[in-house]
């Protein structure tokens, strides 16, 4: 079991917060609230795209190869902890996703994590919630269940955790391991290829047809994006390190219930073909989330009511 002891160390006031992948959906939304708690933000982007108009952060623009340089500028900006987001897979990938995925991410990310273990600086990973447990009869799924990911993605994810358990025994690290459900938001691009939600709203806006891989029969466990940065800012401030900790609302939904769900806010009917099922998803992904409420305050957002501020925020 991961979590038996936590590691208690509060950050102080103000920290230099370092995000690898912090212009993707995940990123800009806890860049924002980092930045709105205070914190100095550092964004590693080899691009020159800035997509923040309304915060002041601080871009590092090297490739994530560059793991010298990182680590340099991580010493010389006094960075205090390093949050690392970046992926290009997701859970459809296939094994020529993976290998580019393998050479270009993880690869120099798991040097990075042990340079960092020797600097001292702790790391917070975004794990996949719903991907790496796989298939299991358990109705809500615990940290510390067994986890046995039936597709690519969800073993890159187990990779990374495992390099920094054994990093944090081998040495001072301080780490957080971070299992986010399915997070959706006003933020997030509805004509994007990720996300179930935001599949269902660009339908919705464009009238496109809806493809559903099964029956719509899979249930997710779906939360609201603020909802998994406050309670990442609350377990840095709190201090609970060394631990793994699934984001969740513990509550299920079926592909066919948040399709409902939308069509009865909206006001309107999608048009949804079903396709044959895909091997690479699990039937039924739900968290348990007894072990976050234990450690910080935690109420998010219900379903219907996060689904009414991002279709506000759309039309």
């Amino acid at each position: 079991m991961y979590n038996s002891m936590f590691l208690q160390k509060p950050l102080r006031s103000k920290e230099r917060v370092l995000l690898i992948g912090g212009l993707g959906f995940l990123g800009s939304s806890l860049a924002e609230l980092l930045y709105n708690e205070g914190h100095d933000v550092h964004i590693l982007s080899s691009s020159c795209t800035h997509a923040f108009a309304h915060i002041n952060y601080k871009q590092l623009a090297l490739p994530l190869s560059d793991t010298e340089g990182v680590l340099l500028y991580a010493r010389n900006a006094c960075i205090s902890v390093v949050v690392h987001l970046a992926s290009r897979m997701k859970p459809s990938s296939d094994y020529s996703d993976f290998q580019i995925e393998y050479s270009r991410i993880v690869e120099p990310s798991l040097r990075l994590f042990c340079g960092l273990a020797k600097l001292s600086i702790p790391i917070i990973y975004y794990s996949s919630g719903g991907t790496v447990y796989g298939l299991s009869h358990e109705r809500v799924l615990k940290e510390s269940f067994l986890c046995k990911p039936i597709n690519l993605y969800g073993h890159v994810k187990l990779i990374y955790e495992r390099q920094l358990r054994d990093l944090a025994q081998s040495s001072s690290l301080r780490y957080l391991i971070l299992r986010p459900s399915n997070p959706y938001g006003p933020t997030q691009r509805v004509s994007g290829k990720q996300g179930f939600i935001s599949a269902v709203f660009n339908s919705l806006l464009t009238g496109s047809t809806l493809q559903i891989w099964g029956r719509g029969d899979a249930v997710r466990d779906y939360i609201y994006i603020n909802d998994v940065s406050s309670a990442v800012c609350a377990l840095i401030n709190r201090g609970k390190w060394n631990a793994t900790f699934n984001l969740s609302t513990g509550v299920g939904y079926s592909l066919l219930d948040i399709i409902t769900l939308v069509e009865n806010l909206a006001s309107t009917k999608l048009n949804v073909e079903y396709l044959p099922s895909r091997s690479v998803d699990v039937p039924r992904a739900v968290l348990d989330n007894t072990m976050l409420r234990s450690a910080i305050p935690f109420s998010p957002l219900d379903l219907e009511h996060g689904l009414m501020t991002m279709l506000q925020s759309l039309i």
